[in-house]
């Protein structure tokens, strides 16, 4: 049986990848774009209704695909 010892947390600080480490300096020095090179045109109300509908949708569709799974794989077993 192992001690507590073994569940002490590592120190990643050196293992950090240098890869890893420009991707999040890329990712944080592209969200200081300024206003105006961000700035668009506001999508249609139809098109942002659509997409909450299927947003809560989505949920009830996954739960009902696992129950009818656990319930295919109740009935073959």
């Amino acid at each position: 049986m192992a001690g507590l010892g073994a569940f002490r947390p590592r120190r990643f600080g050196r293992r950090l990848p240098a890869g890893v480490a420009v991707l999040a300096g890329l990712v944080a020095w592209s969200a200081q774009a300024c206003p105006a090179c961000t700035a668009h045109v506001p999508e249609p109300a139809g098109r942002s209704l659509g997409l909450l509908v299927a947003l809560g949708i989505a949920p009830l569709l996954l739960v009902g695909l696992g129950i009818w799974a656990a319930w295919w794989a109740g009935r073959r077993a």
